[in-house]
């Protein structure tokens, strides 16, 4: 700070920190306190569990002891039975001396309800009555009564129950000595950290309290040369004392005062209308806020800039109680980026607005939910909907009924979903009329993802949609009218074929007339009457073939044949056809051609397919070889021919499935 700026009221800061030290200080002894007991109750709590942790050891020992003494009872029984002599009955007698000390220790830490004790004395109530039988009835009578599965099932009860009693025991025991774990960790953390804390908070306590006063002053001085926003003082007089960096910054650019100039040196307009009241700041410590000031910019001559002044009253040096204050403080904030943005905001909202007046389509905002809970100027011009029936849900009201589940079913699907949709359903307009529209939805979403509000609009795509019913309706049209020239060509096989024949019959007839006449000179004419009526005919077939296919008239006839067979046999019908420009054909069947095996389909289609495949080879091959290769993989048949002809060039090969 200068020399000119008040200092604080120190006494009635001291007398705060001294409270605050008292606070801390009553905070810290019970932090201790707390460690303390923490360490207290551990050591209790460590005390108990040792004890229920001996008693369950004694227990488990217990229960191993008797199940021994019980098999010595078992041992003795058994032996005095089989030999009669009382010197078996030693371990018998042994088992039971030490079965009363056991059973007392299960006395003492078993359950309310643990069976063994009972299962034990009935164990000894039947070893005692075998032992008597052997007694007075000979083993005979000791021997039945073993053998009626009492003793036996007894004693496997008792192994059962102590197995189960040492199970529930050890698991207590695992329980007990994790539950005390967590204990022991939370008291001793409990216990580390409140002392610990305590410690520190005593050391830091001391230090900070010698360090608060003089830091106090700095970190003042800090934060207010720092603030965001310009700071200065002024004296009585309303001369300014002092600037932070903030307020240099804001004079630098457009205030032009400095330290020393008066206020007025800034606002002079403003002298008449604020003087008053900075009297009254001063004289009555009242507060002034917000007052707007534009300035033009030093940096750049024509762009004005906006600020916020406010005055607050400042004490006086030494903490004097006087009414009226020292000086004054002075706090101005750059609003400049603020003005802009409200003005570009005001703008775009304009330009928005604009926008949606002059678009062809309906634009609307609903909330989050969905529902329209502001006026829609769009839609109602539309739909000749008011707010009042257009509000909530009452939209689905312009909806065609037939398209309302569906709208409302996606509708709450994009929701759900939070994602942009489109959608069609049919619109009535306001002179009543059902127009189609194209739906678009795009979700408005905050900062966490939630959806804030939902835009989106309505484009009357009726036009659009009659047109695309137009073409549909001419292409089903030109299918039909393509499906009825099929069907005709494929009816006129008859017609068209037997005029052909009779062509080539007779054009034969003539041809074995004139060779037995002698005519020789007319052969070539019949013979290209006959070869061009043959050609004819098949492209006759081709196209009656394609005409069938379209129609749906093409039948098929399927039959079970041998592969290899079928092979051959279309072989030898294809030599005079390959021959006929000096070609060779070769016929592939593989190592072992039992292996192809036979196949179950239309043998006359699949043979006119290999003649189409071998007389286009042989057309474009002259002196060459043609392969026909049949094969079987994995029971998938593949028929391939090659040759070695001129091939098919590559501007050509995406025409081989054209037609013709």
């Amino acid at each position: 700070m200068s020399d000119g700026d008040p200092p604080a009221k120190q006494w009635g800061s001291f007398r705060f920190g001294v409270n605050r030290f008292g606070v801390r200080a009553f905070w810290l002894a019970a932090l201790f306190a707390v460690g303390v007991g923490a360490a207290a109750a551990y050591v209790v709590s460590e005390q108990d569990v040792r004890e229920r942790l001996s008693a369950d050891d004694e227990r488990i020992v217990a229960t191993d002891g008797l199940l021994s003494a019980v098999k010595d009872v078992e041992t003795g029984e058994r032996g005095f039975v089989i030999t009669g002599l009382d010197e078996y009955l030693e371990p018998y007698r042994a088992g039971l001396s030490r079965l009363a000390s056991y059973m007392k220790v299960l006395a003492n830490s078993g359950p309310v309800a643990d069976p063994l004790p009972g299962l034990v004395a009935k164990k000894l109530a039947v070893a005692a009555a075998v032992v008597a039988a052997r007694r007075d009835g000979g083993s005979e009578a000791a021997r039945a009564m073993i053998a009626t599965g009492d003793d036996e099932q007894t004693m496997d009860r008792v192994r059962d129950a102590v197995v189960a009693s040492q199970q529930a025991t050890r698991r207590r025991i695992a329980d007990e000595n994790a539950a005390d774990s967590r204990r022991a960790i939370m008291l001793l953390s409990i216990s580390a950290a409140a002392t610990l804390i305590a410690i520190i908070g005593v050391m830091l306590l001391v230090v900070r309290q010698r360090r608060a006063e003089q830091a106090s002053s700095g970190m003042l001085a800090s934060v207010l040369e720092n603030a965001p926003v310009g700071l200065g003082f002024m004296d009585s007089d309303l001369r300014i004392r002092h600037m932070n960096q903030a307020l240099s910054l804001m004079n630098e650019r457009a205030l032009g005062t400095d330290v020393g100039d008066s206020l007025w040196n800034v606002l002079p307009e403003m002298r008449e209308e604020l003087e008053p009241r900075l009297r009254q700041v001063i004289d009555a410590n009242r507060v002034i806020r917000e007052i707007e000031v534009s300035a033009e910019s030093l940096a750049r001559p024509g762009q004005i800039r906006h600020f916020q002044f406010g005055f607050f009253p400042l004490a006086h040096v030494g903490g004097a109680t006087d009414a009226d204050a020292a000086g004054a403080g002075l706090v101005v904030t750059d609003v400049t980026m603020r003005k802009r943005s409200e003005r570009r905001l005001r703008e775009s909202e304009e330009r928005f607005r604009i926008l949606v007046e002059a678009n062809s389509s309906i634009i609307w905002v609903t909330s989050a939910s969905g529902s329209f809970d502001e006026p829609q100027s769009t839609w109602t011009a539309f739909t000749g909907q008011d707010f009042a029936a257009l509000r909530g849900s009452g939209w689905q009201d312009a909806v065609h009924p037939d398209d309302r589940p569906e709208t409302m079913l996606q509708w709450q699907a994009a929701i759900e979903a939070r994602r942009p949709h489109e959608m069609e359903h049919r619109l009535r307009r306001s002179d009543g009329e059902w127009r189609e529209m194209l739906v678009q939805i795009v979700p408005v979403l905050e900062e966490d993802g939630s959806v804030r509000e939902w835009v989106g609009s309505h484009t009357d795509v009726t036009e659009r949609h009659l047109a695309v019913l137009e073409l549909k309706a001419a292409k089903d049209a030109a299918e039909a009218a393509n499906r009825a020239k099929s069907q005709f060509l494929a009816n006129m096989s008859h017609e068209l074929r037997t005029p052909l024949s009779a062509v080539i019959g007779y054009s034969e007839l003539l041809q074995e007339e004139m060779e037995d006449l002698g005519q020789t000179a007319l052969l070539d004419d019949l013979n290209k009457i006959n070869s061009n009526a043959r050609h004819l005919l098949s492209l006759i077939n081709d196209v009656l073939d394609l005409s069938k296919i379209e129609a749906d008239r093409m039948t098929t006839f399927a039959e079970d044949f041998i592969v290899e067979g079928f092979a051959r046999d279309v072989s030898s019908t294809l030599q005079g056809l390959v021959t006929a420009k000096n070609n060779t054909l070769e016929l592939d069947l593989g190592d072992n051609p039992g292996e192809l095996g036979s196949m179950y389909t239309d043998q006359v289609k699949l043979r006119q397919c290999l003649f189409n495949l071998v007389s286009n080879a042989a057309k474009f091959t002259d002196v060459g070889s043609i392969t026909v290769n049949v094969s079987n993989t994995s029971g998938v048949l593949s028929v391939s021919v090659s040759d070695t002809g001129i091939g098919i060039r590559e501007e050509d090969i995406g025409r081989l499935f054209s037609a013709f």
